[in-house]
């Protein structure tokens, strides 16, 4: 019977009997069988069916990459599947549901790519088709996945982990002679599009190519035919500057209620701040009609170098530098505290991209030494609080205030006054855009934090963004 059936299929198919339609049946069973096998070589522990991805937002592309920075500090707040589904979708959802096309460009369509998340929960697959998480593994081994990343820290402390992993196979198929060279195309491009995506949900992202793949492999079970290529943290920044922040309807009703009013914040170095310095340009403000907030590390009354008293408003740490026509620095005794301060470092480096004024008197003028914003500009300080200055390229004056286009230095509480005006008379002349509140966000294009590294062997501050990719 066998013989027979052999016999008669040879005969079918050389006389032409087999029609194409019974080709592309065999060929479906084919790859249904395949995919069965697969099925049963990877086994499901769960799966949770993902909300249908928003493809709408109010945040430009351009206010995206504008704010995207590699930063290594979360907190240890849960990220919703909901979350998690936009994230994957940006990486490699299905945006053409007729041709299959992804979010991300792949080489001749192959999409070899996978993602897989790792969480405190466990480790998943995403499957882009059914827009799903596929559960593998009940273990956190986000432990393992730092120990295996050369003991990254923050890899541990990441809510979430996106492990971008590729299959040689896949691509050799068809391009035999590139085969990593796709493949890493390929991860970049989905890469990328998960961070854009994070910057625009209000987290953050950080990328990692230091690994060891067969570790990585082996802890989120991958595939014999897969390699890791990028492992991706993300989750929400401990420092909230660095994040495009959503504002609620009352906290927009209001800005709207100011949005014709100038709006400036002065920034205490904490207590011992120099009485003069900051009640004589208060005042100064005031007078002319501006609205003006007082920033410090804590919400509380600081005492001055002469017994006077100020009360902080806003914490340091939710200063957003768009909202504020000018950034203004009181000196003082304190000023060292705030030095090494990462949220006043995202405030000024963000201030200066967005063309803000930034203005600084006494002590504090030392806490713009960044040679993205002094370097070459005229300032005005006491012979103590040149030195880092001079290192980060400003050049200097004898007058007692001056102004340099948006930067504003005076010496001490005896220029005070004049140091108001000029900060009044540069609000008054440079048409800040920065303030505009339409739409329901407010993009606060604020830079995650730089180091400041003084080497001494050249003499010269240096800005260092830390491992930026």
């Amino acid at each position: 019977m066998k013989k027979l059936i052999t016999l008669t299929l040879l005969f079918a198919i050389f006389s032409g009997g087999i029609s194409i339609a019974a080709t592309k049946d065999i060929d479906l069973l084919k790859l249904k069988a395949e995919a069965t096998q697969k099925a049963k070589q990877r086994p499901v522990i769960e799966t949770i069916a993902l909300t249908k991805a928003s493809t709408s937002g109010q945040f430009s592309l351009e206010a995206a990459i504008g704010n995207r920075r590699s930063v290594r500090s979360f907190t240890n707040e849960k990220l919703s599947y909901e979350t998690i589904g936009q994230l994957l979708w940006a990486g490699q959802g299905i945006t053409d549901s007729v041709s299959g096309k992804r979010a991300a460009p792949s080489g001749g369509g192959i999409y070899p790519m996978e993602l897989y998340v790792v969480m405190s929960d466990g480790v998943y697959r995403y499957d882009p088709v059914k827009n799903s998480l596929l559960k593998n593994n009940r273990n956190d081994v986000r432990t393992p996945l730092s120990n295996a990343s050369y003991k990254q820290q923050f890899i541990k402390d990441a809510p979430v982990l996106i492990v971008i992993a590729g299959s040689p196979k896949k691509i050799m198929e068809k391009y035999p002679n590139n085969i990593k060279e796709f493949m890493y195309l390929e991860a970049g491009h989905i890469a990328q599009n998960i961070h854009l995506q994070a910057v625009v949900t209000g987290l953050a992202s950080c990328p990692v190519g230091a690994f060891e793949s067969k570790k990585v492999k082996q802890i989120c079970k991958m595939t014999q035919s897969q390699e890791p290529v990028y492992i991706i943290a993300v989750g929400k920044p401990q420092n909230e500057a660095l994040t495009l922040n959503r504002v609620d309807e009352k906290e927009l009703a209001s800005i709207a209620a100011v949005e014709r009013k100038k709006r400036v914040v002065m920034i205490l170095p904490g207590d011992r701040f120099d009485d003069r310095e900051f009640f004589d340009t208060k005042d100064v403000l005031t007078t002319a009609g501006f609205e003006v907030d007082i920033a410090a590390e804590e919400l509380d009354i600081y005492r001055g170098n002469r017994r006077g008293m100020a009360e902080s408003n806003l914490l340091l740490s939710k200063v957003r530098p768009n909202l504020y026509d000018a950034i203004i620095l009181v000196g003082g005794d304190s000023t060292r505290k705030l030095e090494k301060n990462s949220y006043l470092s995202g405030i000024l480096i963000n201030a200066n991209n967005n063309e803000k004024i930034i203005a600084a008197i006494g002590r504090s003028a030392k806490l713009i030494a960044y040679r993205s914003i002094v370097e070459d500009k005229i300032v005005t300080v006491d012979n103590g609080t040149r030195t880092k200055l001079r290192r980060a390229g400003a050049k200097f004056t004898a007058s007692k205030a001056d102004r340099d286009g948006r930067i504003i230095t005076a010496q001490n509480f005896e220029s005070a006054s004049q140091f108001g005006k000029l900060i009044v008379e540069a609000v008054n002349s440079i048409k800040s855009s920065d303030t505009s509140t339409s739409g329901r966000y407010v993009p606060t294009n604020v830079l995650r934090r730089k180091g400041i590294e003084q080497d001494k062997k050249r003499g010269k501050l240096i800005e260092q963004p830390q491992d930026e990719y």
